[in-house]
């Protein structure tokens, strides 16, 4: 018998975090709530963080989240 990891089937799927520039907006004031949501999410394969409002990024350099991530405008 084998036993399927939950997390395996992510593999199937896209997450799509729309308005992502809503994390750096509203961490002022919830911090730890937009935190705790890039942490939980980071178990899909393929994430996606779109937003028609440019980010700047030097910006998301900064942060160890989206780093690596490539940048696309």
């Amino acid at each position: 018998m084998v036993r399927i990891n939950k997390y395996n089937e992510l593999n199937n799927f896209y997450l799509i975090a729309d308005e992502f520039q809503s994390i750096f907006l509203d961490s002022y004031f919830k911090a730890s709530v937009e935190n705790n949501f890039i942490e939980t999410i980071q178990v899909c394969p393929n994430i996606i963080y779109l937003s028609a409002t440019p980010m700047l990024d030097k910006y998301l350099m900064r942060l160890d989240a989206f780093k690596n991530l490539p940048y696309y405008k």
